[in-house]
């Protein structure tokens, strides 16, 4: 058990495994996207092929050129590579990957392949998830043209996911070495930067980004996201009101926002910023988990209850999700063993962890399972000792076991590293 469960941020920044698209698709303001949506008519191979243009448009121009039978050849894989990219921005899997199918068939039939094909061809195979093909594309496409900094830097997202952050790394100081200004690289090197614990110098590399665009949210977003990490919670701040100056509907703003908003205790303002974060995105898991949170930290349980449930729903492999439901749902006193079966998916997702373990033993001391919960105390204490809630709850065990002297003991040692720790769990109805 622990006294309040813990906030998740939803950038990628909190993980390498986030690292998702191919690309990073920056928001554009309106009259942007109309200037391309009009030159996406007019031109539509040239906007289906120039790599400024957004996604969106991408898709729009794409079909036309390729309905239209307007480019061929090593021209036409690539225009189904942007579009698959455009249909993966949009949620569009099944559409996007039959694009991305495609490219692969036209270029194995173009032969020897130069190196922006090979690039091409390993997008397609990374974002079919044939990741061995992607990497030797990649490969390829860089010793074809070792100043091909676009192929540097999809090698680097590659290397993230194949948890080698310091591949990922070298990679993007190549492509930044060739193309110095590129603020969609210097944002992906913060990110492999913070999520290595590396704050410091992703903040130099997201000052820079946002000095090249100054009005981009998700920028904006990620230098919040790594203020809080700085332990910077105005500055922090201060970057997700930009953010969301300039798109108020800005999804990972809004969480972010919410999620500092509940750490600095202001709960009713973080869920106001989920309330609105969910309204726009109502299957995103880490902002109903995130609102449980504050719910929890309001003890309005029944709402957290709610909340871990829909997160649940929305992403079965948040692990912290099944740990605070099993906590929420032993403080409410009903469903225990459900409970139970939380707290044991959550180690399934977790294995070991040590949150989950000490509020399984909470769970077995609600059931009366002493010998149980002794045991998982015991086994949580033994690799972090100074953890006052096990140790306490290890004291009602021993207590109800008889073991008057290795309860006392334990009582005072929690007492010392958390004096109120009698009274969480009096609160929770265990005492």
């Amino acid at each position: 058990m622990h006294p309040l469960p813990r906030i998740a941020f939803s950038f990628c920044l909190s993980s390498l495994i986030c690292f998702s698209s191919l690309s990073i698709a920056f928001a554009k303001p309106d009259q942007v996207l109309r200037e391309e949506a009009a030159a996406a008519s007019y031109s539509p191979s040239y906007s289906c092929l120039a790599a400024a243009t957004s996604p969106s448009v991408r898709v729009v121009a794409c079909t036309i050129a390729i309905d239209g039978k307007m480019v061929g050849g090593a021209d036409l894989a690539a225009a189904y590579v942007n579009r698959g990219q455009g249909h993966r921005s949009a949620g569009d899997s099944s559409r996007a990957a039959a694009d991305f199918r495609e490219a692969i068939r036209l270029l194995d039939g173009l032969g020897e392949l130069s190196g922006a094909q090979r690039l091409h061809r390993g997008i397609a195979h990374h974002a079919l998830g044939q990741s061995d093909r992607a990497l030797a594309d990649y490969n390829a496409a860089i010793e074809l043209d070792a100043r091909n900094a676009l192929a540097y830097a999809d090698r680097a997202i590659l290397r993230v996911a194949q948890q080698d952050p310091h591949g990922a790394l070298a990679d993007l100081d190549r492509a930044l070495n060739i193309v110095p200004d590129n603020p969609e690289t210097l944002a992906l090197r913060a990110e492999v930067l913070a999520a290595t614990g590396e704050n410091v110098r992703a903040l130099t590399d997201l000052d820079r980004a946002i000095a090249l665009a100054p009005s981009n949210p998700r920028l904006l977003t990620m230098r919040g996201v790594v203020m809080t990490r700085l332990d910077e919670p105005d500055q922090a701040l201060e970057n997700y009101r930009a953010a969301l100056t300039f798109d108020e509907r800005h999804i990972e703003a809004r969480v972010n926002r919410g999620a500092l908003y509940a750490l600095l205790g202001d709960n009713d303002k973080a869920i106001a910023d989920l309330d609105i974060a969910l309204e726009i995105q109502p299957q995103n898991s880490v902002a109903a988990y995130n609102r449980g949170y504050a719910h929890f930290a309001k003890r309005d349980y029944e709402r957290a209850l709610v909340d871990y449930s829909a997160a649940i729903d929305a992403n079965p492999r948040l692990g912290w999700a099944f740990t605070n439901r099993c906590l929420t749902r032993v403080i409410l006193g009903r469903e225990l063993p459900a409970a139970l079966a939380d707290c044991d998916q959550a180690l399934k997702l977790m294995p070991g962890h040590a949150d989950t373990r000490e509020t399984r033993g909470f769970v077995h001391l609600k059931l009366g399972d002493n010998e149980i919960a002794l045991k998982e105390y015991e086994d949580v204490l033994r690799e972090n000792p100074g953890r006052p809630l096990s140790l306490w709850g290890r004291a009602l065990a021993r207590a109800r076991k008889g073991d008057t002297q290795g309860s006392a003991a334990d009582r005072d040692a929690a007492r010392a590293l958390l004096p109120k720790v009698e009274r969480e769990f009096a609160a929770y109805g265990v005492r």
